[in-house]
């Protein structure tokens, strides 16, 4: 405890600067851990479908030729419509995986986390 000229005892608050300065470090560091596991979210989503086309192809030529295009439209050469529709028809006949799929990116459009294959280790 401290006095004052006047003899009055006060006790010393803290700084407030300091307590609002600690308060927004742990907000950017609870957005960021949020965020990392928003992205390993979307990012084993991501396989786990691409895992599922793989096994409704069953031909390796076929899933490479899906890699590709997946690859286009990540980096913006085609337009989700675009993908869509140039997908291998027996994926398409799959309609509970493509309307995952369709699901899937039009979820990463509109969170600005656009599925992007050099993320997860493919690229041509």
């Amino acid at each position: 405890m401290k006095t004052n000229l006047i003899g009055n005892t006060f006790t010393r608050v803290p700084n407030l600067k300091q307590r609002e300065k600690k308060h927004k470090i742990n907000e950017v560091k609870d957005f960021k851990r949020v965020r990392e596991k928003t992205k390993k979210r979307i990012i084993k989503s991501g396989f786990y479908l691409c895992d599922k086309v793989q096994e409704r192809l069953g031909d390796s030529k076929k899933y490479i030729e899906f890699l590709r295009l997946l690859y286009m439209y990540s980096k913006g050469v085609l337009d989700l419509t675009e993908f869509l529709n140039l997908v291998d028809d027996s994926v398409r006949a799959d309609e509970n995986l493509m309307n995952k799929f369709d699901d899937f990116l039009e979820h990463c459009e509109k969170s600005g986390n656009r599925f992007d294959l050099d993320s997860l280790g493919y690229s041509t």
